[in-house]
């Protein structure tokens, strides 16, 4: 074989070398990731049940229970982000809505929905205030 032709094959066979082991890796990286935790926007912070300190654990107690502590925090800290995502979710959507429901309005029909939410914005307002004074 000709120089160039071994050259062409050495660097095909490296070329695809390197290709199997990043799929390889790619594969590794899947099945690791499915198995850790996802990571949280935020730090979760690992605390025992109320008055669990106060019952004199020994060190090795204590370290036992965050561990089980930290698994039922983490999954409790994921509903809690899923809650807040939806929440917003849903804020949009009524925002969606509203506006959807505007464009069937006619101009003296807006005018007076805005009229009316000013009001209940006074009222509301008058009411903290008064709750305030007591």
């Amino acid at each position: 074989m000709g120089r160039k032709a071994t050259l062409l094959l050495y660097s095909s066979t490296l070329l695809f070398g390197l290709l199997v082991a990043g799929s390889l890796a790619q594969q590794q990286n899947k099945s690791s990731q499915e198995d850790s935790p996802k990571p949280l926007p935020y730090v979760v912070r690992v605390r025992l049940p109320n008055y669990f300190a106060q019952i004199g654990l020994s060190r090795r107690q204590r370290s036992e229970l965050r561990k089980v502590c930290e698994q039922f925090d983490r999954k409790i800290a994921e509903r809690l982000w899923k809650i807040r995502q939806l929440q917003e979710e849903i804020r949009k959507l009524r925002q969606e809505k509203e506006a959807a429901c505007m464009e069937k309005l006619t101009d003296e029909q807006r005018k007076r929905l805005a009229e009316l939410k000013e009001a209940a914005a006074r009222r509301r307002t008058a009411r903290r205030d008064s709750s305030d004074e007591m």
